[in-house]
Formats: C-alpha cells, sequence, structure tokens
C-alpha cells in the first residue's frame, strides 16, 4: 500500500555543500586568530542564533589553524567573546566574494508558506 502524503508535504533540502568552497577558504586565507596556515574550515553553528544542534551550510565555515580549532571545541563561545573579531560578518562577505570570483549562484530554495 502506498503511504498518502500532505498536498502540503515538501521534499526537504538539506543545507548548501560544497568541498571547493571549503577548500577555496582553506587555501586562501591564514587562520583568522593567528595568521598561520589553516588546517580545518571550522562550521560555527555556535554563533548563529536560533540554530543550536541544526546542520549548517558550508558558507558559514571559517579558516583555523589545528591548535586555534581545539581551542575553540574546548569552549566556543568563550573563544569568540575573547576576541575582537566577528566570524558571521566575515563569512558572509566571504561566501559573497567568492561568489563574484566563481559565480556560483546559491542554490534555489522552495517557497513555503507560512
Amino acid at each position: 500500500m502506498i503511504p498518502k502524503t500532505s498536498s502540503r508535504s515538501r521534499v526537504k533540502k538539506g543545507p548548501w555543500r560544497s568541498e571547493k568552497y571549503k577548500r577555496w577558504v582553506k587555501e586562501n586565507h591564514g587562520c583568522l586568530i593567528c595568521g598561520n596556515e589553516a588546517h580545518d574550515a571550522h562550521h560555527i553553528r555556535e554563533m548563529l542564533p536560533r540554530t543550536m544542534g541544526v546542520q549548517k551550510g558550508d558558507m558559514w565555515v571559517v579558516p583555523l589553524c589545528a591548535t586555534h580549532h581545539d581551542l575553540l571545541h574546548r569552549g566556543a563561545m568563550k573563544f569568540w567573546r575573547g576576541s575582537a573579531f566577528n566570524p558571521i560578518a566575515w563569512c558572509v562577505a566571504t561566501y559573497a566574494r567568492w561568489q563574484k570570483e566563481t559565480g556560483h549562484q546559491p542554490p534555489a530554495r522552495p517557497f513555503r508558506k507560512q
């Protein structure tokens, strides 16, 4: 038997993923804290309001060296509060620059009724 579906049901799409973008962030930017070579592209899920525990898209990554990535995971909110750096603004500006350089258009999101 085929299960009934609601006319309101939608195919859920996950967040935008791009290994190419994460690699570009790591290769073209040093660690945001110390400037050394970035080994990791860290998702800043802790900084985005009302999204704790929700998977984030790859546009929300920042380059960090292994040392600072480890420190961040020991206490993320303390880590960002202790610096004068705004990771959300950096992500928005960097993603916009990447879009201009590559001609990338973000994936279309389906319209959702409120």
